[in-house]
């Protein structure tokens, strides 16, 4: 048994579906790079020495957090491409939704 047949292993297999070593390491990675990119952009954003002085701590906080749901939102998706489901037609439908809530907020 060699690295590609333990890498190929499927754990699960449902219909057209199969879950395999491969995807499960390729999303504990996303998820570690998305956990360490928050923690080296929070340190960035809400320190005080960033460039971003004539911010208080509040507005840096609400910065840092925006980009936090945005990078989480970003990394679903990308674990759900990993897990080999096709999300376009859900990308397609959010992109008409937020079309929507933009027009709504004006």
């Amino acid at each position: 048994m060699n690295w590609q047949d333990i890498l190929d292993f499927e754990i699960v297999h449902v219909g057209g579906y199969k879950l395999q070593v491969v995807n499960v390491i390729a999303v504990t990675i996303i998820v570690f790079l998305t956990f360490l990119f928050l923690t080296l952009m929070k340190r960035l954003i809400e320190r005080p020495k960033a460039g971003i002085n004539s911010m208080d701590k509040k507005q840096r906080h609400s910065i840092f957090l925006l980009l936090k749901y945005f990078t989480w939102v970003v990394s679903a998706v990308i674990i759900l491409e990993a897990l080999g489901l096709k999300v376009s037609i859900l990308l397609a439908g959010s992109a008409a939704l937020l079309v929507g809530i933009g027009f709504g907020l004006q």
